[in-house]
């Protein structure tokens, strides 16, 4: 990774699931445009060595342990990251969790499971980053929907599509409540 330019400069990213896959990929992109980067994600080695990235190529990061499908455990990372960087400008929503279990096979507490990480907790971080966001004068947030959200893919199974459908849904919602307060929020 090389740092490509500083149009990004002086903005907070939050970005959640940033231990693989493409959370990864857009914390990577954010450092390399100039922008802090908070880490975010459950599983701390990985997420440790996408911080180790960013700042090897020069870029700013740390980790920050969650669970995006507690509450609490979102509060306390929006609160930790605001209170250490003095705002959050961008939130990019990217963790997830896939099983493949078709509709007749998927039990309550797998498609609970995949509800809660896939759907609630874009939910919970919409909440908790927007007292930080408003009071850094607004911001961006990006929410990683699926085109099975609207084709009814059989990819990741029913439990994955009806969370993405949701997180449509969740994203306009914010927008329009938002944009008030200079808070662009899409997909």
């Amino acid at each position: 990774m090389t740092i490509e330019s500083q149009r990004l400069a002086g903005q907070v990213a939050v970005v959640t699931g940033t231990a693989s896959g493409l959370g990864r990929a857009v914390a990577l992109k954010l450092a390399r445009n100039g922008a802090a980067v908070a880490c975010a994600d459950i599983n701390d080695a990985e997420n440790q060595r996408t911080v180790e990235m960013i700042v090897a190529a020069g870029g700013e990061a740390f980790p920050f342990h969650v669970d995006v499908s507690n509450s609490r455990s979102v509060k306390d990372m929006m609160k930790f990251i605001y209170r250490k960087m003095g705002k959050i400008t961008i939130l990019v929503n990217c963790a997830a969790i896939v099983k493949f279990s078709p509709i007749e096979e998927c039990s309550d507490e797998e498609w609970e499971q995949v509800l809660k990480v896939d759907l609630t907790g874009y939910f919970y971080c919409l909440r908790e980053v927007y007292p930080y966001m408003k009071a850094s004068g607004g911001g961006r947030i990006v929410q990683m929907s699926s085109s099975s959200a609207k084709s009814g893919s059989s990819f990741g199974g029913p439990h994955y599509t009806a969370a993405k459908g949701g997180i449509i849904s969740l994203t306009k919602y914010a927008a329009r409540r938002w944009a008030k307060d200079n808070i662009l929020v899409n997909t």
